[in-house]
């Protein structure tokens, strides 16, 4: 069955406002299941199709509050500081998936020392022109956005002029500038760019929502637990010039918005590129709320449940049935892949009722789906 989305930003809530029928149960449950964080849930049929690569799993649950995430972590990720004198990432309570999340942004201490500023690394093993990544990133309320406003203004908590975020930024040799592309880049004005330093995707805002000052737009949240999801696919012969795939989208307690556009994925990319990503970090970067800005203690960065794969062909548990109601899913890593599936049940803290597997296709379209447990 197939889900077809206009080349625009789309709205799709739990009422099916986008979506044509309805998806067959073509999946079935091997053996007795019972739903539970962590569970091996295997699934049969239909056709899988040939396994993905899956380059890192990350939901940041093997520690405990307060202490320092390892260098090394998840499936195949590696975190790095950034700038001198700040602290590695730490584990905190409140996670989307399980009990904990990572800071990667903040002050541990007062007077601007122990300012923890992370990105998480991942490295491909080689290099590639297809890419879906998913990440989840909260901004409490006890902070103010990267370089947004002052403390008497803090209160603007919208995506504004000030504010300055690279989520999402793929590249070659671990380098800024080279084939680089960042997906989820903020550069104020309520509006999320893809660009680089190196190419030229887009260059032009993708207006998701909203845009009017001091109004959070409804695809953006910051005290809640927000998912990014991108999927680029570049054309294998000619990935500068040629249309590739990209597909944007934010999954929120609001709702979910896509953004889809066929456009090459390397446009742009200065001669001596290889055209292609070896390294992803997430967060890629974030401005610091200083000169005149606040202080670093109103930033307060989380992520969690970070998933990149070669492919968005996955199993993901979702909260409705049919793909255009769900209102919340998490990409589950896969432990096996055949003619059955093996994947690891991840769910949210938020969600409740019954809960579906879904397959998604390398197409984004294809999506089989059946009844795996209620919470």
């Amino acid at each position: 069955m197939a889900w077809i989305i206009p080349d625009t930003a789309t709205h799709q809530d739990r009422n099916g406002d986008v979506g044509v029928g309805s998806f067959s149960s073509a999946m079935s449950i091997v053996g007795s299941y019972s739903l539970a964080l962590d569970a091996d849930l295997t699934l049969t049929g239909p056709d899988f199709g040939a396994a993905p690569t899956l380059f890192n799993y990350a939901d940041f649950n093997e520690g405990s509050d307060g202490n320092t995430v390892p260098a090394a972590t998840g499936t195949n990720g590696f975190f790095s500081v950034i700038g001198a004198g700040v602290d590695a990432p730490k584990y905190i309570n409140g996670g989307r998936v399980g009990a904990l999340a990572c800071r990667v942004y903040g002050e541990e201490a007062e007077g601007n020392q122990n300012y923890i500023a992370s990105r998480f690394n991942t490295d491909f093993g080689g290099g590639i022109t297809e890419l879906y990544a998913s990440a989840a990133f909260m901004f409490p309320d006890s902070g103010i956005p990267p370089q947004e406003g002052t403390t008497a203004n803090a209160a603007y908590r919208y995506l504004g002029s000030g504010s300055s975020m690279k989520l999402i930024w793929a590249n070659e040799n671990n380098s800024t500038s080279e084939s680089d592309v960042v997906f989820y880049s903020h550069v104020g004005a309520s509006a999320i760019t893809v660009d680089g330093n190196d190419i030229d995707v887009l260059m032009t805002a993708v207006q998701l929502g909203g845009g009017t000052p001091n109004t959070p737009p409804e695809w953006w949240v910051w005290d809640q637990w927000m998912l990014l999801t991108v999927w680029a696919k570049a054309d294998p012969v000619n990935p500068a010039t040629v249309d590739g795939t990209l597909i944007l989208e934010i999954s929120n307690p609001n709702g979910r918005w896509r953004y889809e556009k066929a456009i090459p994925i390397f446009k742009g990319a200065a001669a001596g590129d290889s055209a292609q990503w070896t390294h992803c970090r997430i967060p890629g970067w974030m401005s610091q709320p200083v000169n005149g800005f606040g202080t670093p203690d109103q930033t307060d960065v989380r992520m969690d449940t970070v998933y990149l794969a070669s492919s968005p062909k996955r199993i993901v548990i979702a909260d409705a049935a049919n793909w255009e109601d769900v209102t919340e899913f998490c990409d589950c890593p896969f432990a096996a892949w055949g003619t059955d599936v093996t994947v690891k049940t991840k769910y949210t803290g938020t969600m409740s009722g019954p809960q579906y597997a879904h397959f998604m296709g390398d197409d984004d379209v294809s999506l089989y789906s059946t009844f795996v447990g209620v919470l």
